[in-house]
């Protein structure tokens, strides 16, 4: 790989550049994360490479990479992202490239964990017109942007499964049904937690993991990250806890139902294109089959029990 690399860098930086090491930085399900030290002239630069597998989750490298150079350029807590690289065949997937955040990457505690809390709260009141972010779908409301995301995970689940799937199908309808109507339409990160950010002495220098982010109701976040994301960190008890003592946050029951069922949804529609990627040996890592059986299998049995409420 070091080979088409040194090329790479050193077309976009104007100069000879030598890729002198690469790590593997995280080896998530649906990116692979790829440290690059990158030698150019007597400077050491790193570089972090995110890479797609095979369409898992299927989502875009192009959105991420937009919304995370809108939300940089505005002076948000993110990774400056430099260049990005739709075609196939450099590494034979679409990536981006980003500076490398150095800082603690471990699983914040204490008050970093609250400091959290309001970056995220940042992130959903930010002006995304005024900054000039620009998503894929572009809803008016929360309300249609509720429905804009169920149908696209229906649509990405149709597309992985080679059957339909009755209990998604179901599931689909009764959160059209009692979709909320109400809120402030901001931005979600979509997968918000202690395990995606970067952190130094009680500060959040930089959110991950942008690629489920889109135009929709906050409390999407929330909720995620309290039975989720987050739910090794704190326990949902705690998490409403701080979302109120912080933000003066609180959800109803039924608000934390219907999120709670909305986010079980999203997660075993985007699961079956690992089971998919797996059985079809375009990508034949084990985590994947355990994703799209196991951890699948786990979303569908909560979402069952949620939806016949």
């Amino acid at each position: 790989m070091t080979a088409p690399l040194r090329g790479f860098f050193t077309d976009k930086l104007g100069r000879p550049a030598t890729v002198s090491e690469t790590r593997r930085l995280a080896e998530g399900h649906s990116r692979q994360m790829l440290l690059v030290h990158v030698q150019v002239e007597d400077e050491q630069q790193r570089y972090v490479l995110r890479i797609e597998q095979d369409g898992i989750f299927g989502t875009s490298s192009a959105e991420e990479y937009r919304i995370m150079k809108g939300l940089y350029e505005v002076g948000f807590p993110v990774a400056r992202v430099r260049w990005l690289e739709t075609g196939r065949d450099l590494l034979g997937e679409p990536f981006f490239v980003m500076d490398y955040v150095d800082g603690d990457l471990d699983y914040p505690t204490g008050d970093t964990v609250g400091e959290f809390v309001k970056v995220l709260h940042r992130l959903h009141q930010l002006d995304w017109q005024s900054a000039g972010l620009e998503f894929d779908l572009k809803p008016q409301s929360v309300e249609e942007s509720t429905h804009m995301q169920i149908d696209r995970w229906t649509d990405i689940y149709r597309n992985a499964s080679n059957m339909p799937l009755p209990l998604l199908e179901e599931a689909a309808a009764w959160l059209h049904h009692y979709a909320p109507t109400e809120g402030r339409l901001g931005i979600v990160h979509g997968d918000p937690g202690p395990g995606n950010l970067v952190h130094d002495k009680g500060k959040i220098l930089a959110l991950t993991d942008f690629e489920f982010c889109h135009l929709g109701h906050c409390h999407e976040d929330f909720v995620f990250c309290a039975t989720m994301r987050g739910m090794h960190t704190l326990s949902v008890e705690q998490w409403v806890q701080l979302y109120r003592e912080l933000l003066g946050t609180e959800l109803t029951e039924k608000q934390w139902h219907y999120w709670h069922a909305f986010n079980l949804f999203k997660g075993a529609c985007a699961n079956t294109t690992s089971l998919r990627a797996f059985c079809e040996g375009r990508n034949p890592a084990p985590n994947l089959a355990i994703v799209g059986t196991a951890i699948q299998q786990n979303c569908m049995q909560q979402l069952s029990a949620l939806i016949t409420v």
